[in-house]
């Protein structure tokens, strides 16, 4: 009879045999195993006999360094019943009938093979199945549809996976705090909706792979350092195409009176200060002037839009987490005070601003979906794959809040927009 309880667990990974070892997790994994070699089938005993190959000669002594981890194994060949909690002691029960029958032995262990392990379970169709954890800076309509995306991007890749959704309610601690548990989880990836869920994570861990979306500067934030060569644990998508600015100060130099603009965002976003940044260097090219107010919380932004009536002749509200989370108090006071309202993306359209050279942040959260696919499955590191940024820019512009602000619709305009109500 063969019987033990212990602590902690041991990783090996899916087809490359005795890839990594780790003391990640507490509790016990295997209670009690009675088995005999004739209830084991071949493939299983083909495993496990290249797996003793490998680990043999190191097997005891390894052991016996590790902490927490104390075995008591006594084998019998009376017995024929095979009772176990974990499919990955079938494995160490052949081995231990190989080396140790008859003998008494401190400091053994469970093998955890074949697309199982800390992280990984195996689904009902034999694939892994992976643990995310999913932090999200705040909650609103754009990066809600980012993290549709992922998951879309995961399933058409063929990546099962379980999800552990966590949102920090706009506070920086939260965010901290969600990206430690993650790492004490021993998540297999981190999946950062947002720039201070990105900063959170890797702030955490140099170790578990991490993708972000809703990123709009990822050097500026101390991400990467390259969008090209990321390197490290970390890549994913940003929200900011390169014309997105451009194009849409340029619609409202040439297409609007006016030349003050107000600006709404937190001053304590790197997203957003990198963002404001480069507006206002665009409107000045442009011949326009940025009109700024900042604000903490959500909480303040009808506020700060009011304090900017009388002294702005339109708004541009880009991606900002703080602000766009509260879009809809900008739009009553644009909406009372007819001023155009331009603003960062399509999401943000459909709530009820006037137009934006945008485009879906479901395609990013796609993108990324997929790039952390590849993570899993071994293909690619993160450091090694690209940032990428959003494709499909377009002009949105939506009839409704046009003619909310008293805004006419020009035939020239119609052309070249996407027009939604």
């Amino acid at each position: 009879m063969l019987s033990f309880s212990f602590k902690g667990s041991i990783k090996v990974f899916k087809n490359k045999g005795l890839k990594k070892w780790t003391s990640a997790r507490t509790g016990a994994v295997v209670r009690t195993l009675i088995m005999s070699n004739d209830l084991v089938d071949a493939n299983l005993k083909k495993t496990a006999a290249s797996v003793q190959k490998m680990i043999e000669p190191e097997f005891l002594r390894f052991f016996f360094e590790l902490k927490n981890l104390a075995f008591l194994l006594l084998f019998n060949d009376n017995k024929s019943n095979f009772t176990h909690k974990s499919g990955y002691a079938r494995i160490g029960g052949i081995l231990m009938n190989k080396w140790t029958k008859g003998w008494l032995i401190s400091g053994a262990a469970v093998l955890m093979l074949a697309g199982c392990g800390g992280g990984e379970e195996t689904n009902e169709s034999g694939g892994e199945t992976y643990k995310i954890g999913v932090s999200q800076f705040v909650e609103h309509p754009s990066l809600d549809k980012a993290y549709e995306g992922f998951k879309k991007g995961l399933e058409e890749a063929g990546v099962t996976a379980e999800f552990n959704e966590q949102t920090a309610q706009g506070d920086q601690n939260n965010n901290q705090t969600i990206a430690n548990n993650f790492v004490s989880d021993d998540v297999d990836l981190i999946f950062a909706n947002s720039t201070p869920s990105a900063t959170a994570a890797l702030n955490a861990t140099k170790d578990i792979p991490i993708v972000f979306t809703s990123v709009t500067d990822p050097v500026a934030a101390g991400l990467v350092k390259d969008t090209e060569k990321p390197g490290g644990n970390v890549t994913g998508t940003i929200d900011l195409h390169p014309d997105a600015i451009t194009n849409t100060v340029k619609f409202m130099a040439e297409q609007f009176d006016g030349k003050n603009v107000g600006v709404i965002y937190n001053a304590g976003e790197q997203n957003s200060v990198a963002q404001a940044e480069a507006v206002e260097k665009v409107l000045t090219d442009n011949g326009l002037k940025m009109v700024p107010v900042t604000v903490s919380t959500s909480s303040e932004v009808k506020q700060a839009t009011e304090s900017l009536i009388g002294k702005v002749d339109m708004f541009y509200i880009f991606t900002d987490n703080t602000v766009v989370s509260a879009l809809e108090s900008v739009v009553q006071v644009a909406n009372k005070e007819d001023l155009p309202l331009f603003v960062g993306e399509k999401d943000s359209v459909a709530r009820g601003g006037f137009a934006a050279y945008g485009f879906d942040y479901e395609d990013i959260g796609m993108e990324a979906g997929k790039m952390a696919a590849q993570i899993l499955k071994g293909e690619k590191k993160a450091g090694d794959l690209p940032v990428l940024p959003p494709q499909n820019l377009k002009l949105v512009i939506n009839e409704t809040a046009a003619k909310e602000m008293n805004i006419e619709i020009k035939e020239e305009w119609k052309a070249e927009a996407e027009l939604v109500k």
